[in-house]
């Protein structure tokens, strides 16, 4: 009779999780990042393991470049999503910052274009000049369209994300077989095709800004959250040197031709991110809900529950790539299956980097983000020392240890500053 009453009940939360927005989050990063995936048979064929492992670099001064630009205003959006009274107040609050960040990141994509063509006419490590703009330019892009999906995200309507996210996979696969595959251009077409897909999005953003935000009194709402979103900053870049700084070293310090492999590692456990980050997108909106109801004390209740749900989500795909990584292979050109190897080590990694966002979020609503990067830039300083030292003592598997390591110490710092953190009262305006 007990094990009757357990299946079904069982049987109904699956059923519920996946018609539950964690599942439709989920389905929207698959088509967001499906694309690059489906490429990879593509881009592992036609280019060179070196350039490949370049084109890894491009993504990796993508994956930052955006953050900076808004001067860390994307995270802004989301804060003030929950400080607002209602949803509809919300939804001009986010329209106003969202005006001032597109003007920010204009204003500094320009300066960045400036400082490439006089200072770094020669580009950096691989990166030439003119790649180095198109990723400039690629990042104002993603700006902008990182718009839609903040709001949609925080307003907990994941049709709309996952409309979104198709389109993005359209678009990055047809301008990468464009680029790459009809038109032979190699590593500047692949580059070519992302600042593309990133424009593309970025209209689509504007589009939304503009039309359906709304928002007045830009300058004075975009001041005020600033403050908050440029502590940010130092965790993003940071987290930024976390992630991908040991591709740089290993550019820089080890054998060329070991970048690429490593970099399509990475590519090929990105299953891992997209669920541990789909899951987060749908207990965001929940723990923000918990906040605006309890407060900070009602979110740091919920963080051993957070934990369990978290190392869960990284676990289940980790294990499954590690244990079918063997069938890859024959899609994979010949000078980069040297990745598969890597695939069960790095997938550690990644499964421990998922218990970083139970403390980091518990922060985030404290209202006192300085405690973010720091423990965030302790953690990628001691993580690139360990890399580089590791990187030329034993080579590549140093640097798969090390990568090991920093991700323990970084979530290890966090849980342990988001036990400290004390909430920072709400400012009359915030109030009201």
């Amino acid at each position: 009779m007990v094990a009757n009453t357990k299946m079904p009940s069982i049987f109904g939360r699956a059923v519920r999780l996946l018609r539950g927005p964690a599942a439709i989050y989920l389905g929207a990063s698959v088509l967001g990042r499906i694309g690059s995936i489906v490429l990879i048979p593509l881009y592992t064929r036609r280019l060179s393991a070196e350039s490949y492992g370049t084109y890894g670099l491009a993504l990796t001064l993508l994956g930052l470049l955006p953050l900076c630009l808004s001067c860390g205003l994307t995270s802004g959006l989301t804060k003030t999503f929950y400080d607002a009274a209602s949803p509809e107040e919300a939804r001009a609050r986010v329209g106003s910052i969202a005006k001032g960040m597109l003007l920010v990141a204009a204003i500094i994509a320009s300066l960045v274009a400036l400082l490439v063509v006089l200072i770094l006419p020669a580009g950096i490590g691989p990166l030439s000049a003119r790649q180095l703009l198109l990723i400039d330019l690629a990042a104002t892009g993603t700006c902008a369209g990182f718009v839609p999906d903040a709001f949609l995200r925080a307003a907990q309507r994941p049709t709309p994300v996952v409309a979104l996210q198709l389109g993005t996979l359209v678009t990055s696969a047809a301008l990468g077989v464009l680029c790459v595959s009809v038109l032979g251009r190699g590593v500047d077409g692949a580059i070519e095709a992302a600042t593309g897909t990133a424009l593309i999005s970025g209209l689509v953003g504007v589009v939304f800004t503009f039309r359906y935000l709304g928002g007045t009194n830009v300058v004075a709402a975009t001041r005020r959250v600033l403050p908050f979103s440029v502590a940010f900053i130092p965790h993003f870049v940071a987290s930024w040197a976390q992630d991908v700084g040991d591709r740089w070293l290993l550019s820089s310090y080890g054998e060329p031709r070991a970048l690429g492999p490593y970099y399509l590692a990475g590519q090929l456990l990105s299953p891992v991110s997209m669920v541990v980050t789909s899951w987060n997108a749908t207990e965001t909106p929940r723990l923000g809900e918990l906040y605006r109801a309890g407060g900070l004390a009602a979110v740091r209740t919920d963080l051993r529950r957070q934990y369990r749900r978290y190392a869960l989500a990284g676990l289940v795909p980790g294990l499954g790539i590690a244990l079918l990584s063997p069938l890859v292979g024959p899609f994979i050109g010949p000078g980069l299956r040297g990745a598969l190897v890597l695939l069960p080590f790095l997938a550690l990694a990644y499964v421990i980097d998922a218990l970083y966002y139970p403390g980091s979020n518990a922060i985030f609503y404290s209202g006192r983000p300085r405690a973010i990067p720091i423990t965030t830039a302790v953690s990628a300083c001691v993580g690139l020392l360990v890399a580089y030292v590791l990187l030329r003592a034993y080579g590549l598997a140093g640097l798969v240890g090390a990568r090991i390591i920093t991700s323990t110490l970084r979530a290890s710092l966090i849980g342990v500053a988001a036990q400290l953190v004390q909430p920072k009262p709400k400012t009359p305006s915030e109030r009201a």
